[in-house]
């Protein structure tokens, strides 16, 4: 009876956490697909209306946050006293931000690789777990 009873609490805790690896999958594709279109996508809006490609960068990001639109957009960000530090941060800010997009879905991908290569190893122990023992040999 205990084995029945942990076999289904295990085939349980399996389900969920292939459901949680689907659905982190579904939202950082989401994510992912989102913040790419965002940043071309309104870009190109831009250029269609007024004639001028405006920029998506780190600063924009930034300025989203902090002021709630573009019209306060920093050029450059010295959060510490260490110029080159400083020259650094500036210079990651001032990517474009399909290349966050794209890093974050790097990390993603190798989360979500080794999430599915643990779930397969799960399975396959709980399937030899389960299975019937050999039958024995007679003939010692």
């Amino acid at each position: 009876m205990m084995g029945k009873i942990s076999n289904w609490i295990e085939d349980r805790l399996i389900n969920v956490s292939e459901g949680l690896f689907w659905l982190f999958v579904l939202v950082v594709g989401l994510v992912l697909v989102g913040g790419t279109a965002n940043a071309f996508v309104g870009q190109a809006l831009e250029w269609l209306k007024d004639g001028y490609l405006p920029s998506r960068d780190g600063f924009w990001l930034y300025s989203l946050i902090e002021c709630g639109g573009g019209w306060c957009r920093h050029e450059i960000l010295a959060p510490t006293d260490w110029v080159g530090v400083n020259r650094i941060i500036s210079w990651i800010m001032d990517l474009h931000v399909v290349f966050y997009t794209v890093f974050i879905g790097w990390i993603a991908a190798g989360t979500a690789t080794a999430w599915a290569e643990s779930l397969r190893n799960w399975k396959d122990l709980e399937a030899r777990l389960r299975a019937p023992p050999p039958p024995l040999d007679d003939d010692a």
